[in-house]
């Protein structure tokens, strides 16, 4: 994932909560949401957890990555470790 890619996501995910955040205020105002209403919550909040679900992936290959290349230099401190 390329930072172009990052920043469309953070901002697909900017403005699904704002929309959320828009819907939950007016049920929380008495105000009856209609069918269509709910149904776009729905799809809003679905459409976040597939979101989330990108960005930990890319998380963990990153992590993964940083875990890959700082090995090698764990493995020659212990062995320097060890000859001590």
């Amino acid at each position: 994932m390329n930072s172009r890619e990052v920043v469309s996501l953070e901002r697909r995910i900017e403005k699904l909560s704002e929309e959320r955040i828009d819907l939950f205020a007016r049920a929380s105002a008495n105000v009856n949401l209609s069918v269509v209403e709910r149904t776009r919550l729905k799809t809003i909040e679905r459409e976040l957890d597939e979101c989330y679900l990108v960005v930990r992936r890319h998380r963990a290959a990153r992590d993964a990555e940083r875990f890959v290349a700082e090995e090698p230099n764990a493995r020659s401190r212990q062995a320097v470790a060890r000859r001590e």
